[in-house]
């Protein structure tokens, strides 16, 4: 199943957020969408390939990134619960290949997301550095 994310299908013509898209209602503890990661989503289309990285930390010992390798930008963060999960399944430190399944939130929505399918290979990563100079 691809990990999900809360929010409707985006219209495809909508491309950019609002310019006061990120301003207001933080999320719990204060904390406010990333503009950046915000972005990078809305630039996603379903297919793109993605890195799926443990990245954690000692405060964040679950934290896992999702690495546009199309953009070459993080599009954001795992949900601690289901990092934990994937650290479980996937082992500390681990790299795995993704891909967009869908663009979800948008307008009328506040914040952009997107569901991801995570599989248990790692040639994106390996492609990247073949191309490397």
């Amino acid at each position: 199943d691809p990990v999900k994310a809360h929010g409707r299908p985006r219209k495809e013509q909508q491309r950019n957020p609002p310019a006061d898209f990120f301003e207001g209602d933080p999320l719990p503890g204060g904390k406010q969408k990333s503009p950046d990661h915000q972005g990078a989503i809305v630039q996603s289309r379903v297919g793109d390939k993605l890195l799926v990285v443990s990245t954690p930390s000692e405060d964040h010992p679950y934290c896992v990134s999702v690495y546009s390798v199309t953009l070459n930008r993080v599009l954001g963060f795992i949900e601690e619960a289901l990092a934990e999960k994937l650290t479980a399944t996937f082992g500390e430190n681990f790299c795995r290949d993704g891909e967009v399944e869908q663009i979800t939130g948008g307008p009328p929505y506040r914040y952009y997301g997107c569901n991801i399918r995570v599989m248990d290979t790692q040639y994106f990563i390996e492609d990247m550095h073949q191309s490397s100079p």
